[in-house]
């Protein structure tokens, strides 16, 4: 195999989500939010737009997640431009600075790895979601790695993945 084209070559990641079927499979990344036992899965595929060509589509947002906590999720994974929910809540965009990041993500979610979100803080301008007036929605935090585990902590950093 030449090396010289190996940059060129596409992820598995990439590879897996573009699927057959006239589509692209949405690959499911687990999220975990501060104390909540259970992990809700966010659906990813890559977007291909020529104003923004580092740029995920997110579907399976759950109820209740702002757009600053889909933000965060994502800044796990590098830099963020842009943050967008549709108009249904249910799905939107994330653009980022980096195909690094792109494939980071895809990567992650390929591979069944979990983002945990700890340390949660209120957002003044996001509020509370509905039914509940103590649960915090705006989230901050550092990324860092545990067996196959994205922890996102303290200050907002992305890291990668090792091993």
């Amino acid at each position: 195999m030449d090396i010289s084209n190996k940059a060129e070559q596409p992820t598995k990641a990439r590879r897996r989500s573009q699927g057959k079927l006239g589509g692209e499979l949405l690959l499911p990344l687990g999220v975990r939010l501060g104390n909540n036992p259970f992990i809700t899965h966010l659906h990813l595929k890559e977007h291909r737009n020529a104003q923004s060509p580092s740029s995920l589509f997110v579907a399976g947002i759950p109820l209740g997640m702002s757009k600053r906590t889909l933000e965060h999720i994502a800044s796990c994974f590098g830099e963020t431009l842009q943050t967008v929910l549709h108009g249904n809540k249910k799905s939107g965009m994330v653009a980022f600075v980096d195909e690094a990041s792109v494939a980071a993500a895809l990567e992650a979610a390929s591979h069944g790895q979990i983002v945990e979100i700890e340390e949660l803080e209120e957002d003044e301008d996001e509020g509370t979601p509905s039914g509940s007036s103590n649960e915090a929605t705006g989230l901050r935090g550092k990324s860092s790695n545990s067996k196959g585990t994205r922890k996102c902590i303290s200050e907002c950093s992305a890291s990668k993945r090792h091993g």
